[in-house]
């Protein structure tokens, strides 16, 4: 699905697709989260302790819990700003890769894509 942003000083619009995948296991799921650590790249859908379900942008690992825990933000106000979870806890989860189709100045004219940094580059050689 393609979306319209316009950048926070008015000049531009970006273009960026959003394309949605689920992920098939927790493993899968801590694999992806750490292929782009720091970057929420995933919504996972958790259940604690029996209370209902929470949607959360998973970003990291549980430093306390390595390869069995992670830490997302969770953006329901009666729950803390942070949630930690395990496989027993997920429901569901969906992975989106998000890349910028066009950039264009409010005059309707292209700009040229950004082009990736290195580090990124050489991320997806790796998979």
């Amino acid at each position: 699905k393609d979306m319209r942003f316009r950048t926070r000083d008015a000049a531009r619009v970006l273009e960026l697709r959003l394309e949605p995948r689920s992920t098939p296991s927790f493993e899968s799921l801590v694999e992806e989260v750490n292929f782009m650590l720091g970057t929420s790249s995933a919504v996972a859908v958790v259940t604690s302790r029996g209370g209902p379900s929470t949607a959360v942008a998973v970003f990291r690992e549980d430093y306390a819990r390595s390869r069995i825990g992670l830490v997302g933000r969770c953006y329901d106000l009666s729950s803390e700003p942070l949630a930690s979870f395990t496989a027993s806890q997920l429901d569901y989860a969906l992975m989106l890769s998000v890349s910028i189709v066009e950039v264009l100045r409010l005059q309707g004219e292209a700009e040229a894509l950004p082009r990736l940094r290195a580090e990124y580059l050489s991320l997806n050689n790796g998979k």
